[in-house]
């Protein structure tokens, strides 16, 4: 029989891993960024990039018709994108309408790090306030977001 301590841990490991699997199942369900209205990539610019299951910063080396050969910024690797896996960097359009329980991608430290999904828990025209999967809260600048689309 398990001590008391021991059954308070294991349900404490078991609240937090299923609401690190809610997280995970609502972050991904919230979509992909949005683009925005009339949006185009153009060469040379700057922007975000859905490579495998991720989404990079990474720069346009050319522009076809229905997909864009990009550059990944640090690794620099060369990858073909279809349009729909494409998203400006921020600012965005849609920073305005961000509230608390949207999810967003947040610019990493580092361009060779992919942009994670958080969730907002509080939103002022300045600064919001994210949280990870694990509860961990950090703050951005509404300018350093991009918002998914539902």
């Amino acid at each position: 029989m398990p001590s008391a301590l021991t059954e308070l841990n294991l349900k404490r490991y078991f609240a937090r891993s299923e609401a690190e699997l809610d997280f995970s199942r609502n972050a991904q369900s919230a979509g992909e960024p949005r683009q925005e209205p009339g949006w185009h990539p153009s060469k040379h610019e700057r922007l975000l990039a859905k490579v495998g299951g991720d989404w990079f910063t990474a720069y346009v080396r050319d522009v076809g018709d229905d997909s864009v050969v990009v550059t990944l910024s640090v690794a620099e690797r060369v990858a073909l994108v279809p349009l729909a896996g494409l998203a400006p960097e921020p600012p965005s359009g849609f920073a305005n309408d961000l509230h608390r329980g949207d999810f967003v991608m947040v610019r990493p430290e580092t361009p060779s790090e992919p942009w994670a999904r958080r969730q907002i828990r509080a939103a002022s025209a300045t600064e919001l306030k994210l949280a990870d999967a694990a509860g961990a809260l950090k703050t951005a600048s509404p300018r350093e977001v991009v918002p998914l689309r539902p």
